[in-house]
This record gives C-alpha cells, sequence and structure tokens, in this order.
C-alpha cells in the first residue's frame, strides 16, 4: 500500500515538473492555427462576411458553393483561414465555380478585415 502512494506521489510531482497535461479538447492556443470543423458558427459567420466584404469590394455578387476546410488562429483577435468553392451568379449562363482561400482577421472589438483573398486550384 505504501508503495502505491510512493509510486502516485512520484507521477504527480513528474507530471507538475515536467509541465505535462492532458490535450483532451484544450482551447487553441495563441499562435497557430487550429483546424475546427466546416460546419462551426463562427466560421459560418466568417464566410459571410469574408463574401459580402468582397462582393462589396469587386461589384460582383459572390455565392457560397462548399467549404472545403476551416482553421482559426488566436491572435490579439482570431484569424479565420477557409478553402472554400464560390462562383458569380451571371444571368442566362452556367456558373462558374472557383476555389478561395481567404483569411478574415477579427479584431478585440469585433471589427472584421479580409486580409487575404486568392484564388487557389485545390483546398488541401
Amino acid at each position: 500500500m505504501r508503495k502505491n502512494i510512493f509510486t502516485l506521489l512520484f507521477i504527480a510531482l513528474f507530471c507538475l515538473l515536467t509541465g505535462y497535461t492532458a490535450k483532451a479538447q484544450q482551447p487553441p492556443t495563441s499562435g497557430g492555427y487550429v483546424e475546427v470543423d466546416v460546419d462551426n458558427k463562427e466560421i459560418a459567420y466568417s464566410v459571410k462576411v469574408a463574401l459580402d466584404i468582397k462582393s462589396k469590394e469587386t461589384k460582383e455578387n459572390y455565392k457560397l458553393d462548399t467549404i472545403y476546410k476551416a482553421e482559426m488562429q488566436v491572435v490579439a483577435g482570431k484569424n479565420y483561414r477557409v478553402c472554400l468553392s464560390v462562383y458569380v451568379p451571371v444571368e442566362g449562363e452556367a456558373n462558374e465555380y472557383f476555389n478561395v482561400q481567404f483569411v478574415l482577421y477579427r479584431n478585440l472589438k469585433g471589427e472584421y478585415k479580409l486580409t487575404k483573398w486568392e484564388e487557389v486550384e485545390e483546398c488541401e
């Protein structure tokens, strides 16, 4: 019994000294992008905002087809990096679909800025 207590104390001390923690469901840490579900509410809203910004900027009416990949990065605010298929409807013509990767920044005040919009061959 005494040996088991000593072993448990040793393991606890080891974990404490080495900084070992469980990795289950920790929130994203500042710095790196973390992949998130494409059905995430924040991602859906970021796509809407990005399409609205780009549509106003170019005077085109960008529409969403499919979201392929979504990532978030915690900085002083958040970056949303999303790869998706979009199209611009043209009356009387077939829609032409193309892939885009964008980065949308949301600052701590909740203001958005589209920092990247790039056509890509494939969404990786």
